[in-house]
């Protein structure tokens, strides 16, 4: 749908940003783009948007050379949405989503009905037909977004670009954000690529991967493949951090203090862990010789819907995590 070749970005005269890009947005995927802040992650999205000249290479949309040089007819190949969306507050949001049929009739024509069944039909697939009267300084920060996407959709382009679409969201609508545009790049076959700095949810919702290290080069993938080939722990590596593949999350590096046997259910086992590994515990499953008197071992169980319980080197009970972590601290100490 849409690819780049060899492709260099930056400012003119002489700063490179990135280069030697050879990219692709496939129809009916959604592409997570990342990156560390200030790794050229909004640039290129300006770039690929026509919004700032390329300094070297090419860009193809739909197997032909993307019109640069012709705002009206880019806009027609591809919608963006920034994360500075300059809008009147008072406008509503079918006033809004209206705005996204201007380049195919300009900002004084009237709307004709292929243009009213755009709009119709961006508002019904954003779930905003209810708000469609609303205006937009009265929509909360997630119906607000959701205006911005329906906007895209309307200006009806085979490729759609966001910069951080779920910025300032909190993380029911930041995960509501990403399955929206899941839904719509399956269901209308477009290529979707937002910028975030939303780690996990990209790892579990997004298709494919552009993952920017440093210095200017951008790794493409599945992103279970760039997990599993440390590209992922690479990129993201800091002091006093590491990206446990195991779990999936970010980890403090180099603090554990302690060791423990861990057993029971599978879901106990893993918030367990996740709650012993903040305190400087390390756990470990399968054991090859028998448990030694000093060893610290750990059962939880699942009692109901709602109660756990966790055992203690088979002496102690308790109820609650928080319990168990105060035990172990106690015992430490001794």
């Amino acid at each position: 749908m849409l690819h780049t070749q060899q492709l260099k970005i930056g400012y003119k005269p002489a700063k490179v940003v990135l280069e030697n890009l050879d990219l692709s947005l496939e129809a009916g995927q959604v592409t997570a783009l990342l990156g560390a802040n200030g790794s050229g992650k909004s640039t290129l999205l300006r770039t690929l948007s026509g919004l700032l000249p390329l300094l070297d290479g090419q860009i193809w949309i739909e197997k032909q050379p993307a019109p640069l040089h012709s705002p009206k007819l880019m806009a027609g190949k591809l919608s963006i949405v920034l994360t500075d969306n300059l809008t009147a507050p008072t406008l509503t949001v079918e006033e809004l989503v209206s705005l996204g049929r201007y380049p195919h009739n300009g900002w004084f024509a009237q709307l004709n009905s292929q243009d009213i069944y755009h709009i119709d039909k961006a508002i019904d697939q954003t779930q905003l037909s209810t708000l469609r009267k609303r205006k937009l300084y009265t929509l909360s920060d997630g119906e607000r977004q959701k205006a911005f996407i329906a906007r895209a959709l309307a200006q009806d382009t085979p490729v759609i670009l966001m910069d951080e679409p779920t910025a300032h969201l909190d993380l029911p609508n930041r995960v509501k954000i990403i399955q929206l545009l899941r839904q719509l790049s399956q269901s209308t076959h477009k290529a979707i690529l937002f910028s975030t700095h939303d780690l996990d949810l990209a790892l579990q919702l997004a298709d494919k991967l552009w993952l920017v290290e440093q210095p200017g080069y951008i790794h493409q993938g599945c992103p279970e493949d760039l997990v599993l080939s440390q590209v992922f722990s690479r990129v993201f590596q800091q002091e006093g951090l590491y990206f446990d593949i195991e779990s999936g999350s970010f980890q403090p590096a180099n603090t554990t203090r302690h060791e423990a046997f861990l057993t029971g259910d599978g879901l106990g086992i893993f918030w367990t862990k996740r709650a012993l590994a903040r305190q400087g515990w390390r756990t470990y499953q399968t054991k090859q010789d028998p448990i030694q008197p000093q060893e610290i071992t750990i059962f939880c169980r699942k009692i109901n819907a709602n109660l756990w319980q966790w055992e203690l080197n088979q002496q102690q009970n308790f109820l609650s995590l928080a319990d168990l972590l105060q035990a172990l601290q106690t015992r430490v100490k001794k």
